[in-house]
């Protein structure tokens, strides 16, 4: 099967029970191979700009792979809870990862994806938050 590689326009939107929402508008490459399709973009937000972000599907799980300012790998399998990281400066913070739903659909003029969760802090089941990832994905050609 051929690789597929386009420049993209995303929007993503993130809902946080702790933080609220958010919403950034970003350049991006989006390549896919089957049931595997990658985002990869640039952040440009306050605590992670410069970072390289790499948005994976595959199938009925995700990861998202953060790489420069800060070092991250999240993994969402439905129903499920597993360990992760996130690597600053100031030191590393460990979490567990409970995803409810993961999805990835094409549209006629891109793709749609969704990736909701709880973060738990530090092992701490009381020390967690909720949200809610959605991913727009328009090709630009």
């Amino acid at each position: 099967m051929k690789e597929i590689s386009r420049k993209v326009k995303l929007v993503i939107t993130s809902i946080s029970q702790n933080d609220g929402k958010s919403i950034a508008m970003l350049d991006g490459l989006y390549s896919g191979r089957g049931n595997l399709h990658t985002i990869e973009y640039v952040e440009n937000g306050e605590d992670l700009s410069g970072t390289i972000t790499r948005l994976l599907f595959l199938n009925n799980h995700a990861s998202v792979v953060r790489k420069g300012g800060v070092n991250s790998k999240l993994e969402f399998y439905p129903d499920t809870t597993r360990g992760s990281y996130y690597e600053t400066q100031f030191g590393t913070l460990y979490m567990e990862i409970e995803t409810s739903h993961v999805s990835f659909t094409a549209t006629p003029t891109g793709f749609n994806g969704r990736i909701s969760y709880r973060l738990f802090f530090g092992g701490d089941k009381n020390n967690s938050d909720s949200r809610d990832m959605k991913i727009q994905v328009n090709f630009c050609d």
